[in-house]
């Protein structure tokens, strides 16, 4: 028999994967999103809800990936407005869009792109394997990622989310999974962070 703490930590999963989902769904009606100003509040159970560590759906909320897949189960641009690839498919050329902000304001970059896949390539988070690619910002909008041989995938990724540089460089690696920025986060998705009851809710708007 479940213990009542498990009941209750599944009642709060649920939760986050049902709201964060339907957040998705909205998202795909930019006119209508920017017209109606809403609220979500997202319950968890013991660590951020949008912590690295869990890899949940509620990170879409604060965060945009750099694509998404349509009800066609096609590629759509995110934070990436189009993007070639060399025939071999290890060479692709990424071009970002120019009109997404993070949360305080500032750009988003090629930059932020390299800065977070070197962060989770660091040897002290390791949520990406080190030396599977090769990332060369060519300007602030475009960037070139080698994928190494004898790795698989794609690096048009619809499931990692990217974060500012600006906010995490001079931030210890060693602490990651313990940053401040997990609890009171600066994205630049649908939904900007407005407040926290530690343990039991975030809130954004």
């Amino acid at each position: 028999m479940m213990s009542v703490r498990t009941i209750n930590r599944n009642l709060m999963l649920a939760c986050i994967c049902l709201i964060s989902l339907a957040s998705l769904h909205c998202g795909r009606s930019r006119d209508r999103a920017l017209a109606a100003r809403s609220t979500i509040t997202v319950f968890y159970f013991e660590e951020a809800a949008i912590a690295p560590s869990w890899d949940m759906h509620a990170k879409f909320l604060v965060f945009l990936p750099l694509v998404a897949r349509n009800d066609e189960g096609e590629l759509e641009g995110r934070l990436a407005e189009r993007w070639e690839r060399s025939p071999d498919y290890r060479n692709w050329t990424v071009h970002l869009r120019k009109d997404v902000r993070w949360h305080d304001g500032v750009p988003v970059t090629a930059h932020d792109i390299k800065f977070t896949l070197d962060l989770l390539s660091h040897p002290q988070v390791l949520k990406v394997t080190p030396g599977d690619f090769s990332l060369t910002v060519l300007d602030d909008s475009t960037y070139r990622i080698t994928i190494h041989k004898g790795v698989i995938g794609s690096p048009l990724d619809d499931w990692r989310v990217y974060y500012p540089k600006h906010l995490l460089e001079k931030l210890d690696p060693i602490d990651f999974y313990q940053w401040d920025f997990w609890t009171r986060p600066v994205g630049n998705g649908p939904y900007r962070y407005l407040s926290r009851l530690p343990k039991t809710m975030m809130e954004f708007e």
